[in-house]
């Protein structure tokens, strides 16, 4: 209701971002070691082939999962924005609260990349390569989000001065 820009928003974005990718990446290790298992095994029959063949595509769909993750709350956070009325004032706050923010992005980015290149995920990267990329290049895709919503919110007070109003 008496929203003061998205900061937190961005806070929610890094993070769930964050944990989707861990997890899809460990679902995807999960689902190889349990595919190689199952070939290596003596009941290799019709049923294991099918088993395996399912283990393959539900592995596969993390990567995908994390890249419309990161276009979902992107969308969010940009609708919002336009959406939501704000002062002026908050740009400011945004701006600063935001920078502060972005540096957060890089910790959680070279989490991810000392993660992916460890010894029990080694060749995530290649099995994963949107996930890989989104990734180890947030500290880019945080910068993007971030001054389009600071422009967003600079920009509606042009929107707002001449009289026009969203909720009409």
């Amino acid at each position: 209701m008496n929203r003061k820009g998205q900061v937190q928003d961005l806070v929610v974005f890094l993070v769930t971002l964050f944990s989707i990718s861990i997890f899809a990446s460990l679902l995807y290790k999960i689902g190889s070691a349990i595919k190689t298992s199952l070939l290596n095994s003596n009941i290799n029959g019709t049923t294991t082939v099918t088993a395996i063949n399912s283990l393959d595509k539900t592995a596969m769909i993390g990567d995908t999962l994390v890249g419309f993750v990161m276009l979902g709350l992107f969308l969010v956070l940009t609708i919002s924005a336009i959406l939501v009325p704000t002062n002026i004032i908050f740009t400011v706050l945004f701006l600063a609260i935001g920078a502060l923010l972005w540096f957060i992005s890089i910790p959680l980015s070279n989490a991810y990349s000392q993660f992916a290149t460890s010894g029990a995920m080694a060749g995530i990267s290649g099995d994963m390569p949107l996930t890989y990329t989104i990734m180890t290049q947030l500290p880019v895709f945080a910068t993007i989000t971030l001054v389009l919503l600071i422009v967003i919110l600079y920009g509606k007070r042009f929107i707002f001065a001449d009289g026009v109003n969203l909720n009409d």
